[in-house]
C-alpha cells in the first residue's frame, strides 16, 4: 500500500491571527488530495467530539516573505501557493510509548476502529500508530492524510481493516454508528472550497457519492 505515502511536511507556523497551527502543504507528498483526505477526517471526527484535532484551509501567499529554510522547504513552499491545511497544534504532543498501546481505553479504541475502517487509512501500523498524548495527558488521534476511499484507485471497500493496522486480527471492536450521518458531511462538503476539489482531481458530487455508499 504505497499509493499515499509520503509526508505533507507539516510545520509548525504562526498564522496572520497569531495562532499557532500545524501546516501541511499540497506542494509535497500526494498534493492537494490528501490535504482533502485529512479536513474531511478531522473534520467530522471533531465536530463528533471525538479527541482528533480540527482543521481547516490555509492560504499562503505567492510571495510570502519566507525568513528561513532549507532549498528543499522552500521549492516545497513554491509549489504550495495557495490553499493548504491547518490542523491544531496539539499542546505538549509526545508520542505513546510502546506499553501504552495495551491499556487505551475501549472507547478510544472504537473510535480509531471507526475512523481507519471507514475511510480506509492505510497509516496506523505497528511502527506508527500515530497516537499522542497532550500537556494534561489527554489522548489524540492523529494524521489521517493516508486514506483510499477519496482515490481513483482505491481499493474495493472493504468492512475489514488493512493487514499492517495495528489492530488487525485482534477482537472485534464496534462501530461507533455516529460517523454514519450523512448531514454532518453534508455540511463538511459545503465548507471546502471549490479549488481544493478540483486540485485534487475529484468532484464534489463524486465524494458525496462516495460517503452516501459508505453510509449505506
Amino acid at each position: 500500500h504505497e499509493l499515499f505515502v509520503g509526508s505533507s511536511f507539516p510545520t509548525l507556523i504562526t498564522t496572520s491571527k497569531g495562532k499557532k497551527v500545524i501546516l501541511k502543504m499540497k506542494g509535497c507528498g500526494n498534493g492537494m488530495i490528501s490535504l482533502l483526505n485529512e479536513f474531511i477526517a478531522n473534520r467530522v471526527a471533531h465536530l463528533l467530539g471525538w479527541p482528533v484535532p480540527d482543521a481547516r484551509f490555509i492560504h499562503i501567499r505567492d510571495d510570502h516573505p519566507w525568513q528561513f529554510g532549507t532549498d528543499e522547504f522552500d521549492d516545497i513552499l513554491t509549489r504550495s501557493a495557495g490553499t493548504n491545511l491547518a490542523i491544531d497544534l496539539i499542546d505538549g504532543a509526545t508520542l505513546l510509548a510502546a506499553d501504552e498501546y495495551a491499556t487505551l481505553p475501549e472507547d478510544l479504541i472504537s473510535q480509531i476502529y471507526t475512523l481507519d475502517l471507514f475511510f480506509m487509512n492505510i497509516d496506523r501500523p505497528q511502527s506508527s500508530r500515530n497516537l499522542l498524548r497532550d500537556a494534561v495527558g489527554k489522548i489524540w488521534i492523529v494524521d489521517h492524510g493516508s486514506l483510499l476511499l477519496f482515490s481513483s484507485e482505491r481499493a474495493a471497500l472493504s468492512d475489514q481493516l488493512f493487514e499492517n493496522h495495528f489492530l488487525f486480527g485482534q477482537k472485534t471492536f464496534y462501530l461507533q454508528r455516529q460517523i454514519l450521518n450523512r448531514k454532518l458531511f453534508r455540511e463538511i462538503l459545503k465548507s471546502i472550497p471549490p479549488g481544493v476539489f478540483i486540485e485534487s482531481g475529484i468532484s464534489v458530487e463524486r465524494v458525496h457519492e462516495i460517503i452516501t455508499g459508505r453510509i449505506e
